[in-house]
């Protein structure tokens, strides 16, 4: 991601470094309030199938409006477009991320079948990366006919596509069998079951710093300052990290329906 803001979008690198960091602390936040938005939802879908439907667009317009660089605005206004979008796009990546991990458990009572159904979840997600990886660049070059800006518009705005139909086709055939047997715990005992409970506690500051400290050895670039000037040194090009979320949800989905599929029989 900071590759794009940088050299394609033309964000500042401290612009870009702090807007990073900054949603690194927002996933901490905006996770747990999905998880309990999700889990307090009743509805005829079930809790985690409607927000498949509900978010499908919003997610594919918010990543599509955060990969189209708007030429038309000033160097400040492109700034706030930025911190606008990539923050509203990873929101709504986390509802959707939060919906795909929570509906596992209501496709199925046993325990087994719910490992299976996880691992073949991220067994797809990695799949999906791998692919998006693979395809995202040369994508942006054959679109864009050399204009980047115009090529990570076309081609994120395709995988939006994309993902919409793997959304609404989930939707469609996935069902949730034992919602009604999982209670709602409210938000305050769930709080106060944290309070001592440093295993939960240490996993989850190590998730959350962990990404933030190696981000200078897995980012696009680094910047090595020198006595007369600041050289920028290309490292790792497009190493297709920061475009992995349309492809990770893709698979995603597509795994959980073949297990519930086989689940089923």
């Amino acid at each position: 991601m900071l590759d794009f803001y940088t050299d394609v979008f033309g964000l500042p690198v401290t612009i870009t470094g702090m807007l990073l960091l900054f949603t690194r602390f927002l996933d901490a936040i905006d996770a747990p309030i999905w998880g309990s938005i999700i889990d307090h939802t009743h509805s005829k879908y079930g809790r985690s199938r409607p927000f498949f439907l509900w978010l499908a667009i919003p997610f594919a317009v918010t990543m599509w409006l955060t990969f189209t660089t708007p030429s038309f605005l000033s160097d400040t206004g492109k700034i706030v477009y930025a911190v606008f979008t990539y923050l509203l796009a990873g929101i709504v990546y986390s509802g959707v991320q939060t919906a795909i991990t929570s509906i596992l458990p209501n496709l199925t009572s046993n325990h087994s079948e719910r490992m299976i159904l996880n691992t073949f979840r991220m067994v797809g997600g990695s799949v999906g990366a791998f692919i998006s990886m693979t395809f995202t660049l040369p994508l942006v070059n054959l679109l864009g006919g050399g204009d980047q800006q115009l090529g990570f518009s076309i081609t994120v705005g395709m995988f939006g596509v994309i993902v919409v139909i793997l959304l609404f086709f989930a939707f469609r055939h996935l069902r949730e069998q034992n919602v009604e047997r999982n209670v709602s715990i409210p938000v305050k005992d769930s709080v106060r079951a944290i309070k001592n409970n440093w295993p939960w506690i240490i996993l989850v500051t190590v998730n959350l710093f962990v990404p933030t400290v190696r981000s200078p050895a897995t980012s696009d670039s680094w910047v090595a300052i020198l006595p007369s000037d600041l050289l920028v040194s290309r490292r790792q090009k497009h190493n297709g990290t920061s475009w992995t979320r349309f492809g990770s949800t893709g698979p995603a989905l597509v795994t959980a329906l073949v297990l519930n599929g086989y689940l089923d029989q």
